[in-house]
């Protein structure tokens, strides 16, 4: 599943790129949590080829000044996507392990911070909420 999202003011666009329904399904649930929700273009990676998805977002997104892309864990083949992304587009960073509290992050600063202020702020939260008791 890949999500577009494109940020308010600050230009940045953002894609998810998990396994299954579970891209789609963050954006729902962050959704409801979000003052301002997200805008989404969704695709199904169940419907699209790899590299049909790669063509897809690489043709679409080419003017992007900061392109950001999520995945679900490094190494599989969403994360390989990701990467081949990276590798077409100078604009994009890949950051894998996403979670409802890094797209939460997102959603609540992406007006205020931009760029790596942004990426550090997000991973910060992502990690913060992940607790042993």
């Amino acid at each position: 599943m890949i999500l577009a999202i494109r940020n308010g003011n600050n230009h940045m666009e953002v894609i998810i790129i998990t396994h299954g329904d579970l891209a789609r399904t963050l954006l729902e649930t962050v959704n409801t949590l979000l003052p301002v929700p997200m805008e989404a273009r969704t695709f199904s990676n169940r419907k699209m080829a790899i590299d049909t998805i790669i063509r897809t977002v690489t043709t679409e997104h080419v003017e992007a000044k900061e392109l950001l892309v999520f995945t679900d864990f490094r190494g599989g083949s969403c994360w390989q996507a990701a990467f081949r992304i990276k590798q077409a587009l100078t604009s994009a960073t890949v950051i894998s392990g996403v979670n409802i509290p890094m797209l939460i992050s997102f959603g609540i600063n992406r007006e205020r911070l931009q760029g790596a202020e942004l990426i550090k702020k997000i991973t910060e939260d992502a990690i913060k909420s992940i607790q042993t008791f």
